[in-house]
């Protein structure tokens, strides 16, 4: 395998990852995460009114909510795979100098969506048992994010079925381990600066009711300022597109580099 360029592989996700047409479906799927948290947390005011003043009745309302936002996190889990499957493909044209629709990207990857949701099943379940072990498993789960770093890159680029995906992503960290490392440390140190700036609107949206929560108490300082939470989160929502945007950018340009493609 090659050796890769990480600097213009992380320079080029940046510029890429800007791009709207990229950032906008993602932006659409954090609001909906947004606009279900919103609505859990309201009714989780709810709910811990009625049960401080003992209307246990009440509180079995509150159940259809937890149900709500587990069935639109699995929804909304699938449907962001489509997309940063549609992401990989469309920033292997920006790599190569040609502009696509991301309409198109997402038609060229949809043979692929199958194995990809296999891939991504087992790298879950994968990290999963990893973090089992006692003491070390935290660690393990850590290693093996190095080893599946490029599994949808894979997928989508090298179109792998799920298992071979896995395998071919462990092959390129093995064939690459210090330059991986260093590509995966680089990548997730700017995406936690990203994401702490995208939260930036969130945090100032907060003071009103922070400083409002030691009078009036946290449940009615949350309800009197939730207009604001609402508007930061949405420009943190944007914020956020684009750092999920930069992220699978920057481990496509990666990827094409070791693989020569």
């Amino acid at each position: 395998m090659a050796r890769a360029n990480i600097g213009k592989a992380i320079g080029t996700a940046i510029s890429c990852g800007a791009s709207l047409k990229r950032m906008f479906p993602f932006f659409v799927v954090n609001l909906i995460y947004l606009v279900t948290i919103a609505a859990f947390f309201d009714a989780a005011a709810t709910f811990l009114k009625d049960a401080a003043s003992g209307e246990f009745v009440k509180i079995f309302a509150f159940l259809p909510n937890l149900a709500m936002v587990a069935i639109v996190f699995i929804i909304m889990f699938f449907v962001s795979l489509f997309l940063q499957a549609g992401l990989v493909d469309n920033a292997r044209n920006y790599w190569n100098k040609k502009e696509v629709k991301f309409g198109k990207s997402l038609k060229t990857v949809r043979p692929m969506y199958i194995s990809l949701v296999g891939a991504s099943i087992l790298v879950v379940v994968i990290s999963l048992i990893l973090n089992i072990v006692s003491l070390i498993g935290w660690l393990l789960s850590l290693v093996a994010s190095w080893f599946f770093i490029v599994v949808t890159q894979s997928v989508i680029l090298s179109k792998k079925n799920a298992v071979s995906a896995l395998e071919d992503s462990y092959n390129v960290f093995m064939k690459n381990k210090w330059q991986t490392f260093a590509f995966w440390l680089v990548l997730v140190v700017l995406s936690v600066v990203f994401s702490v700036l995208a939260f930036v609107p969130v945090l100032l949206a907060a003071l009103p009711a922070l400083a409002a929560a030691s009078t009036i108490g946290f449940i009615a300082a949350f309800k009197a300022n939730f207009s604001l939470f609402i508007i930061g989160g949405i420009v943190s929502s944007f914020f956020l597109a684009f750092v999920t945007t930069f992220s699978e950018s920057a481990k496509t340009f990666y990827y094409m580099q070791v693989k020569k493609r």
